[in-house]
């Protein structure tokens, strides 16, 4: 099989996965104010300062100012004077967020279980073993891609 079909093949199949309706939740999960709340979840034993979660999220201090605020008038969220430097916010994840994650979550760890069930544990690992190889090609050739600039004929022909 040629280069440009394997590389459309990949592309369908990786764009069939995320087009299922669990990864479209995902990407709602991983995004603005659901990747925020997770975040406060699992930061919950620390002080979580608006420059932390912006830096976390690699999004703008407006953007988290915005997210922030949404949250709060939400009742997902809670915010308070830093004890320690009263020119700081803490964000914190009140109960009511915690029980939001708990409903949005189900259906997607549902489905991640009948998947695991299914696969089985060989099958899974190396299911996970592929998505960290894919990650780690495609991370390493952006970054190569960056340094050699917008276009270099060899690797960014899309396939062709």
């Amino acid at each position: 099989m040629k280069r440009k079909e394997l590389s459309e093949r990949l592309a369908y199949a990786l764009l069939a996965v995320y087009d299922l309706e669990t990864f479209t939740t995902l990407g709602e999960y991983f995004n603005g104010e659901l990747r925020t709340l997770m975040y406060l979840r699992i930061a919950s034993a620390r002080k979580t300062h608006p420059s932390d979660l912006a830096a976390q999220m690699g999004v703008t201090k407006q953007r988290i100012t915005t997210i922030i605020s949404s949250l709060k008038d939400k009742g997902l969220i809670e915010t308070r004077k830093d004890e320690e430097d009263k020119r700081k916010m803490v964000v914190t994840l009140s109960e009511n967020g915690r029980l939001y994650l708990q409903v949005k979550e189900q259906p997607f760890w549902r489905t991640m279980n009948y998947t695991v069930d299914k696969l089985g544990e060989e099958e899974t690992k190396q299911l996970i073993s592929w998505c960290r190889k894919i990650k780690k090609l495609i991370n390493d050739y952006e970054n190569k891609k960056g340094k050699l600039g917008d276009k270099n004929e060899k690797d960014c022909d899309c396939g062709r």
